[in-house]
Parts: structure tokens; sequence; C-alpha cells
């Protein structure tokens, strides 16, 4: 009989364990070098996927909408994001509860919110973008119920209190999510109105800066993943691939655009022409302020003037930018340009010009205006100026002749855009300066038959004032990215030189005349030398030009001696006083008189001109 060694037999089958642990472990050890260091991609995508099949439909981070700023970054225009209140209809088993519960809180009568919930919808928006306070106030109570119901499920099985199936309604019924869109704010009310525009429901720029910088200004979207139940809700604190940080949420929000406006500035103009309209029972106006080195637009207001924040209640031709769209005949404030030409071909402020009372070119006959002022039958272009007469002005016009006239204006900008940042800027209107007869060449002389906006007018005017240097408006400063790494200025960019330095300085003083002992003796500012140009314009209608309707304006520089400001004012239809230098006049001097000393600028040293209007 064979005897079996139990020891060798022990021995050998503790070796072949171990030896298939070490196996085992050499199989596994290369199974997970080959997971982590081989097929980490394949695997990544694999879960990243899995997660894409249960995410819910939106799977996006949008940024936040960009704020506009004035000069001096103060905020104009900025947006929150908001959320809205949403429900699950078919998911809500006891309706009636939870409408009364829910609809005092979210501002809607209970038995139009028990018919949503008892409804058979997949999805209905209680409340689009609703306030904060009331998002969070459903929030609490939603939170509330849910945590009852899960004590009521640790207590006991039987849901006798029902808090149970309300808090199942709450949880699976009742959502707040956060909008793509925010909810856009002014916090200046309705300063610059105008010149901000407004956004849609969905934060799209449709008017203004809002809608010329719409691109700079949208927040970008980036794809998150968001795991959700089987009910479709949102697994909070759970990491997943996609997600966005702080950091690179600040990435995706749009870009911060900054304005040339001064909102100092945008504040006094917009009161004093306020002011103005009523005051002189006018059906609006427009005034532009405009820096005479840079170019740059301090102030654009136009009245009356809107809510950004509510723009649905008031017409499109309430919201209407009228400096920078609308364009008008300018009357005698446009001789400044005739005078402009003349100087740039060879005259100087002392030329003489036929100046008589009546003056007739193709058999139309050109007055001067009825004001009790009169011209001597030969006056200088200073005092032409300065007592606005036609047909001084008309003699002129003929004297130089339509090509250096129409070329002349159109050196000044006079029927082009100036390339300003906004939607819907207007041309204007000079007809080809060929095709005019004698009768056109005279007329256009004296602002009729030709047309200009607000903001062209600041722009020629800017020449003068800069040493006959020309510059683009501009009404953007610079566009700042919202973590503030990236910055795109505006440049300053020359469009001509309609006058040389001399002729420039030669006009500044033919103004300054205007306001010392002419026409716009209203206009000037105590303490500082200023210059300007008053005018009445008729307004067209049918037929000719609409009886008892003038436009009273003014455009000004100040200080003569060193300009700082540019400053175009135009009050449409004042009424029974409409001149312009007993409308726009003041009204300029009320403006640049609080503007100067803001910008501070000092006063006119040794200047001590009498204001007519208090005797100082």
């Amino acid at each position: 009989m064979e005897v079996k060694n139990w020891g060798v037999m022990f021995r050998g089958r503790v070796l072949g364990f171990f030896v298939f642990v070490v196996l085992l472990f050499v199989v596994v050890t290369a199974r997970q070098a080959w997971l982590q260091c081989v097929s980490t991609e394949f695997y990544r995508r694999e879960a990243k996927d899995t997660q894409m099949n249960i995410k819910a439909g939106v799977g996006e981070s949008v940024g936040v909408r960009g704020d506009i700023l004035d000069r001096h970054y103060q905020t104009l225009a900025t947006s929150a994001e908001r959320r809205s209140i949403n429900c699950h209809p078919w998911r809500i088993k006891n309706p009636e509860r939870v409408a009364h519960l829910l609809a005092p809180v979210i501002k809607m009568e209970e038995s139009k919110l028990f018919a949503i919930l008892s409804s058979d919808d997949s999805f209905v928006v209680l409340q689009y973008k609703a306030p904060n306070e009331m998002c969070d106030a459903v929030e609490r109570m939603r939170n509330r119920y849910c945590r009852e119901a899960e004590e009521a499920k640790k207590g006991s099985e039987v849901d006798d209190s029902g808090k149970i199936s309300l808090g199942s309604d709450f949880e699976s019924g009742i959502e707040i999510v956060r909008e793509s869109s925010g909810q856009r704010y002014y916090p200046k009310g309705r300063l610059a109105s105008h010149v901000l525009g407004v956004v849609g429901d969905q934060e799209n720029g449709l008017e203004g800066i809002e809608a010329a910088f719409d691109k700079e200004l949208s927040p970008s979207r980036e794809k998150i993943d968001a795991p959700v139940d089987a009910y479709g809700n949102t697994i909070p604190d759970v990491p997943v691939l996609g997600q966005i940080t702080e950091k690179k949420q600040s990435v995706i929000n749009g870009s911060n655009v900054v304005l040339t406006i001064d909102e100092r500035v945008q504040y006094i103009v917009e009161r004093e022409l306020e002011k103005a309209v009523k005051s002189f029972k006018a059906k609006g106006g427009s005034i532009v302020v405009m820096d005479a080195h840079s170019a740059d637009i301090l102030a654009m207001a136009t009245y009356p003037d809107f809510a950004p924040a509510e723009y649905d209640k008031f017409s499109l031709e309430v919201r209407r930018n009228r400096a920078i769209t609308d364009f008008y005949e300018p009357g005698s404030i446009f001789k400044v340009l005739l005078a402009g030409v003349a100087l740039s071909n060879g005259y100087t402020a002392k030329s003489m010009f036929y100046c008589p009372g009546q003056l007739y070119v193709d058999g139309w006959p050109i007055n001067n205006a009825d004001d009790g002022l009169y011209s001597k039958g030969s006056e200088t272009i200073a005092d032409i100026m300065a007592y606005s007469f036609n047909t001084g002005t008309a003699s002129c016009a003929l004297e130089l002749g339509r090509e250096k006239v129409g070329k002349g204006l159109e050196s000044f900008g006079i029927g082009k855009a100036t390339g300003l940042e906004f939607v819907g800027e207007s041309e204007g209107m000079l007809a080809d300066w060929h095709d005019w007869p004698k009768s056109r060449l005279v007329t256009i002389s004296f602002g009729q038959g030709v047309a200009v906006t607000p903001v062209q007018l600041a722009s020629a005017l800017q020449a003068v004032a800069n040493d006959g240097v020309r510059l683009r408006p501009h009404l953007v400063k610079e566009i700042v990215s919202a973590d503030g790494k990236s910055r795109t200025k505006t440049k300053p960019e020359v469009l001509g030189k309609p006058l040389s330095k001399e002729g420039a300085k030669d006009m500044r003083e033919i103004l300054a005349g205007v306001v010392s002992y002419g026409t716009g003796k209203r206009a000037r500012v105590p303490g500082y030398r200023v210059g300007g140009k008053t005018g009445t314009a008729q307004v067209p209608g049918r037929g000719g030009y609409a009886e008892g309707k003038y436009v009273a304006g003014f455009l000004g520089l100040a200080p003569v001696d060193k300009p700082e400001i540019v400053v175009v004012i135009k009050i449409e239809e004042p009424w029974p006083v409409y001149y312009g230098g007993l409308v726009a006049g003041p009204t300029f001097k009320n403006v640049t008189s609080k503007i100067l000393p803001v910008l501070n600028v000092a006063p006119t040293p040794g200047y001590k001109q009498v204001d007519p209007a208090t005797g100082l």
C-alpha cells in the first residue's frame, strides 16, 4: 500500500495557489496599467458619452451681456442673470393644493394657476424672468416641502399628512431655472437713452449702441454637461466633465463698451435741453457737445427722451436719435461754412462783398431777415456773419462760384455720413454742385436747399476749433474684454483739412464777433470768451415752406482763444418766439456756462464782457 506524503502535497498546493495569486496580480496590474496609461482617452470619451446620454436638453453655460460705461467708467447699462419659474403639470398629483400655496407667491390668480397645473401639458412657464425676490420665495417654499417630505418618509411609510406627495409635487413639478439671457438695467434711468438704445427680450441689441455693438456686448455660449435623474431634474454637486469654472465664466461674458460720453456733461445738456423745449413751447430738440481736439462726443441729447427699460411704451419717433438720423435745413448757422470756404480761398475777415437790402438772382429775390438790422450796401465777411445778412452771403457765394463752394462744403463733410459708430446715421443732403444753378448756389450759402444733421454740423465746426483739421467723431472710446485683459481703443482719424491754421483762427474771431456785437449776444458766457452763429430756419412743407414753423439753431465753440468744446443746438418749432438768437443762443449760454467748469476749463483771463441777460 502506497503511503501519501501529505506534507509534500500541502506545500505543492500552497505553491500553486501562490503562483495563481501572483499571476492574477500581474494580470490585474497589467490591465490597470493598460486602462490608465493606454486607453485613458477612450474611456474618458465613453464616460462623457454616457453622461451626455442622460443630459437635460440645455447643456450650455451662457455669460452675461457686457456693460456700457461712460468715459470715466460710470455704468450706464448693465445686465444681471434672471430666472424663470416653470412647471410640469403632468407630474403634479395634487394641483389644487399646490395652486393654493403657490399662487400668492408668484402673484397669479389661484383659479388660473389651478387650471394650468391640472392640465396635461408637459411644460408651462409660470413667470418668465421673474423678480429675484419671487424666485427666492419659490425656492424656499420648494425646499421646505421637499424637506418635510423627507422627514415624513423617515417617520412613517403611510403619507397620512400628504407631506410626501406635496413634496414630490414641488420637487418634480415646480422648477426655477436660469434663463439663457439676463435682464438689462439702466442705473441712470433715461440718461443718454437715445445713445444707449434698447435690447429685446432675449437681450439682443435693437437700437443705438446696444445694436451697433451687439456682437461685442453679447456673451458667448459654452457647452457643459448636466446629469439628471429619471424625472429630468439636474443632480446637484456631481462633478461632470466640461463644467465651467468661475474664471472661465468671466471669459464668456460679453465685452464692456466704454463711450466717449461724459455722464456729468450729458446730465447738464439733457436738463438744459428739456428746459429750453418747455420754456419756448417747442416740439423737441437736440444738442451735441464735442471735444474740440479729439472729436469725442461728450454729450448727445434729444428731447423728448424715453426710458430704455420700458422702450415698448414709447413710439419709434420718440426713440429715434434725431441728432444722428434726421437731417434738416439748417438756415443761417450754415453761413459759417460758406465763410470758411471763403477764408480757405484767399479771402479774409475784412474782405468786402455787395450787401444790398434785396438781391435778385435768376429772377428770384433774396432778402435779409426782417429783424431790424440793415446793411450799408457793402459789408465785410465778419459783419455779414455778425448780422446774418443773406444778400451779403449770396454775393460771396456768387463770387466764389459753385465749384469752390461745392468742393469746400464737401471738405467740411457736408453730404457725407461722419462714420460715427451708430446704426442709421444720415448722410444729409447736398446736391451735385455741377448741377447747381445760381439760385441754388445762393440759397445753399445761407442754409436752404441743403440738409444736415446736428452731428455733421458739430463735425464741421470741430475743424474750425481744431486749427482746420477735421477728425472723425466718435461715440466709443474703447472696448474692454470681460476679464479686463484685452482693450481695443479708438484711434484718431483725420478726415481732412478744410481750413489752414490761420484761416481757422480768423474764423474763430468772426464767430466771436457774432456773440460780441451781432445776433448772438444772448449766447455770451460770463467769464469766458466764446464764439458762435445763430440761425432761424424755415421748415419745408408741401409746395414750399410751412407757415409759422421754424427751427431755432446755434452752433458755437468755447473758449475762442483755445477751444475745448464745440456745441450745436437745435430747437424744433418753438413758438411764438422762434429766432435762433433768442431761443438757441440763451440755451448755448446755459449749457456752456455749466459745462466749462465741470471740464476744468479756466475762464478767459481779463475777460469781463457784460451778459445782456443778467448785466454781469
